[in-house]
């Protein structure tokens, strides 16, 4: 499964991985507008994919333009699930600038690093 992130970057699924994010989005409320909406912002562009005889996936064109995929593609494992960014929009991201040293600390401490 595939689907638009949050950041201007593109989310591939396991099926199980992505059974478990429905999962989630099922327990919110379809009479509340907010939950509606989010739910339908993560799904309206989640798309099954399959592997060709050779290994490879075929990305929707709209998919490849919301994350401003041209040629090039960074492709980062995020444990239970893989990133695809545009190597240009990747490198403008600075990752760290929200975590601390402490905050890393604090982080590493909480899932025991």
């Amino acid at each position: 499964m595939i689907t638009r992130g949050f950041d201007p970057c593109l989310i591939l699924y396991p099926i199980s991985e992505w059974t478990r994010v429905e999962e989630q989005l099922s327990q919110l409320s379809s009479i509340r507008g907010q939950h509606r909406n989010f739910v339908r912002s993560i799904v309206r562009h989640a798309t099954y994919l399959q592997y060709d005889s050779q290994g490879r996936i075929a990305i929707p064109d709209n998919l490849l333009e919301f994350a401003s995929v041209i040629k090039d593609v960074n492709v980062i494992g995020m444990i239970n699930k893989i990133e695809l960014w545009a190597p240009e929009i990747l490198d403008s991201q600075d990752v760290t600038a929200d975590v601390t040293a402490t905050d890393f600390e604090d982080l590493a401490n909480e899932i025991n690093f």
